[in-house]
């Protein structure tokens, strides 16, 4: 790595630390500054941070491939077609390697979810199932898939778990 290269993530380094410690309206003025919008009203704080420091990183040391950019793409521009067809767009496949963290925000909690070889980890036990782990989290009967947008899910199914 060169040495402009390790001051830059140096710099990096100290203003994701400085992120931390600012409150809501500043992370959101940030989110504001940097994506063009304000962020949605009920993002957790969490996220938010998250996000602001994603946008951070990769304005500072680069973001997506070239190659995963063009797939994003491709997959947008496929779901803008059906919408625009009125026709469903198709289900994505998504192979869960050992070592994927599957996230999701659920009533003002980050749950995480790491996939192992022998299934799914989750506050230190171990699942079989996505869905066993949606019921967990959720308290009622949700697709695992769905619950962690690995799947599309429906108008109405949406419209019933919010």
């Amino acid at each position: 790595m060169s040495s402009y290269q390790s001051i830059k993530r140096q710099k990096s380094v100290a203003i994701l630390a400085a992120l931390d410690g600012l409150d809501e309206a500043a992370l959101r003025q940030r989110w504001t500054d940097g994506y063009g919008q304000p962020p949605p009203a009920r993002l957790s704080r969490a996220l938010l941070l998250r996000a602001v420091a994603y946008h951070h990183q990769s304005k500072m040391l680069g973001g997506l491939s070239g190659h995963l950019r063009r797939r994003l793409a491709t997959i947008a521009n496929d779901a803008a077609a059906n919408t625009a067809n009125n026709r469903a767009a198709a289900p994505l496949i998504i192979r869960l390697t050992p070592g994927t963290q599957l996230v999701r925000e659920w009533q003002g909690r980050v749950h995480r979810v790491q996939v192992t070889d022998r299934g799914f980890e989750y506050q230190n036990n171990t699942y079989r199932s996505l869905s066993h782990i949606a019921r967990v989290i959720t308290g009622t009967s949700w697709s695992g898939p769905a619950f962690f947008g690995l799947r599309q899910r429906s108008l109405a199914a949406e419209a019933a778990h919010g």
